[in-house]
């Protein structure tokens, strides 16, 4: 493997930092998935596939003249509890590389909404689906550094170009934004977490056939693991963890996933998939909300999982303070 990265959940609790609130908007619409095909170029007849087999009833998607709009309603529902201006840092975690600078303007565009006018900006894409996990790391490094800190971590854009709309035979991609503020004090946590670049795969859908059925045969042993390392360096077992809040892939794949980890099936928090399809970075802190939102709440511990083309994958323990 390229690249993995794990560190100890027990750190002192005066180096602890916490996901304190996570934030939502709702997308602009939702269409079915065989107009989703369509818009990418792809027979519609294909949706059976992916709605039989893959779990997928209809994507979600952002208007784009809205989304500067969505950013702000999500940040707001994060930052409820304290002044704009506490903010320290927003880390903008996408995975698509900004073709205009219209885009990468946004952010900036967001903080001046937002009224803070102190906050660091950061981005961060080169994780592609992982980089919203990792942005709560880096949160958390910041905050264990300044433990004054508050860092906002956005999530979410548009796909595009078309070329972004489908991972072929896997899942339709959609569009939403997602949000959480990393402090030192809050209900969940941040424990420990493993991140792994398999960097032989680094061309995703441009690889060679063969690399690519090599992807696709490793894909579920190494999320498995990376789920597990994370685990061992948070001291608990998969009989510990009471839900799993992952990125929306398709329930196929995280049915063997689970399976390799010794994790049940029933802890998996994936209720947004058949509705909002895979929303690059967003999520797993869609998922997260979803499950507060609907009064499942959150159990002792859990896991916020993802993994991205090139490939990247990550694995984040999250233990209810």
């Amino acid at each position: 493997m390229g690249l993995v990265r794990s560190r100890s959940g027990t750190e002192p609790a005066a180096r602890r930092a916490a996901i304190a609130a996570v934030g939502h908007a709702a997308p602009s619409r939702f269409i079915s998935v065989a107009t989703a095909l369509g818009e990418a170029g792809l027979p519609g007849r294909a949706s059976v596939i992916y709605e039989r087999f893959f779990g997928q009833r209809s994507i979600a998607q952002i208007e784009p003249s809205d989304i500067l709009a969505q950013m702000e309603s999500a940040a707001r529902e994060a930052i409820r509890d304290i002044e704009p201006e506490k903010i320290s840092h927003i880390i903008y975690a996408h995975s698509i590389n900004f073709p205009l600078p219209t885009d990468a303007a946004l952010i900036y565009k967001l903080k001046q909404r937002l009224g803070a006018a102190g906050a660091k900006v950061v981005h961060l894409s080169q994780l592609n689906c992982t980089t919203g996990i990792y942005a709560i790391e880096i949160a958390r490094q910041i905050v264990q550094r300044r433990p004054e800190a508050e860092v906002l971590v956005m999530c979410g854009e548009l796909a595009r170009p078309s070329g972004t709309k489908v991972i072929t035979n896997v899942v339709v991609m959609g569009e939403a934004i997602a949000s959480c503020l990393v402090k030192a004090e809050g209900g969940l946590v941040i424990g420990a977490s493993s991140f792994a670049t398999e960097g032989r795969f680094h061309e995703s859908e441009d690889m060679a056939p063969d690399l690519h059925k090599k992807y696709e045969n490793s894909y579920v042993d190494n999320m498995a693991a990376t789920i597990n390392r994370s685990l061992e360096a948070g001291g608990i077992t998969a009989g510990d963890v009471g839900a799993v809040f992952p990125h929306n892939v398709n329930r196929l794949s995280w049915n063997g996933v689970l399976e390799l980890s010794g994790i049940e099936r029933d802890r998996l928090r994936a209720e947004t998939l058949d509705e909002y399809g895979h929303c690059f970075t967003s999520d797993p802190i869609i998922n997260l909300h979803r499950s507060i939102s609907d009064g499942r709440g959150v159990t002792d511990r859990s896991l916020l999982c993802a993994s991205g083309v090139g490939a990247t994958f990550g694995s984040m323990v999250l233990e209810r303070a």
